[in-house]
């Protein structure tokens, strides 16, 4: 039996392309896929990428949208994602993972005794894109994109 080498097409939904492997399951963490029922799911993991050159990983979700918060965790863990949606089966949209400027109820500040750690509101201000410092919004204490691991804020919705 010939082996198929192409993963099958999905009507309505997202595929996120060019994930670095080393943290391809972390965004199906954030995805929430063992939740998912219903619809295809595709993900591959080595693939070799023509646009960088190494091995990529990828996810495709039939009938998903992503969520400001969805995409804010991807950016924050893999900022050079491509992220195509799709509808009647062909790419409407392609869009790239963007660490915005403000992130709102996304993680948590690193100093334990700042006030927004009390409040239902997370503010924190990204500072510094090249080299991924953040700044608290009320405390101004700043940490890094490796000390957030543990202060990511979980999703009630």
């Amino acid at each position: 039996m010939e082996e198929s080498k192409k993963i099958g097409k999905i009507e309505n939904g997202i595929v996120i392309d060019h994930i670095p492997t080393n943290v391809l399951w972390k965004v199906i963490e954030i995805l929430k896929i063992k939740e998912k029922t219903d619809g295809k799911i595709s993900i591959g993991t080595n693939y070799y990428s023509r646009k960088t050159n190494e091995k990529k990983g990828f996810i495709k979700i039939e009938e998903k949208k992503l969520t400001s918060y969805e995409m804010n965790l991807i950016a924050l863990i893999t900022p050079d994602v491509t992220i195509n949606i799709i509808e009647n089966s062909y790419v409407k949209e392609k869009r790239s993972a963007k660490i915005p400027n403000k992130l709102i109820g996304i993680i948590k500040c690193t100093n334990p005794n700042c006030i927004s750690n009390q409040q239902t509101e997370k503010i924190q201000s990204n500072i510094n894109f090249k080299e991924n410092l953040f700044t608290c919004y009320y405390c101004d204490q700043t940490f890094n994109k490796k000390e957030i691991k543990n202060q990511i804020i979980e999703n009630t919705n």
